[in-house]
């Protein structure tokens, strides 16, 4: 398996665990391209995007690594509620969508039982951001040790 096919998986599987979120499920989902995952203005959006690859011990005689770890994002972005910057915000309404903020972080942990058994993997920090253009949610990275690389044909 490579880095999108595993990407995949864990997108496929993070739409799953976001049915269960008390902000509910997501209407897009993407493995993404690029550096990161923009604060699109939908209002539910989950993507995986590969964030690294990093090779490990180099085969003898070949000169490439014998295998790779791959970093992985899990994005998950939600609309924060349009409201005049000039007042303040509603405490209630605050604590709710951090409470959401939470339940769709517990579903990335979920989500990272997908990774098949042969692999061995590593979860990261999940941390908040936004609200940005009207988006908030969050993002945890998992580094998947021991991808295999080919060896020079």
């Amino acid at each position: 398996m490579g880095p999108f096919e595993l990407a995949a998986l864990l997108r496929d599987e993070l739409v799953v665990q976001l049915e269960q979120s008390l902000a509910g499920p997501v209407q897009l989902a993407a493995v993404h391209p690029g550096d990161i995952v923009p604060a699109y203005s939908s209002c539910a959006m989950a993507a995986v995007r590969v964030a690294a690859i990093t090779p490990q011990a180099v085969q003898v005689g070949c000169g490439l690594p014998a295998y790779w770890d791959v970093a992985l994002d899990l994005v998950v972005n939600r609309c924060y509620p349009a409201s005049d910057p000039s007042v303040t915000p509603d405490m209630d309404l605050l604590s709710a969508l951090a409470d959401a903020g939470v339940s769709d972080a517990q579903a990335m942990q979920r989500t990272l039982c997908a990774i098949p058994d042969d692999f061995t993997w590593t979860p990261g920090v999940w941390r908040p951001v936004g609200p940005q253009g009207g988006v908030y949610g969050g993002v945890m990275q998992v580094t998947v040790h021991d991808l295999d690389a080919p060896c020079c044909p």
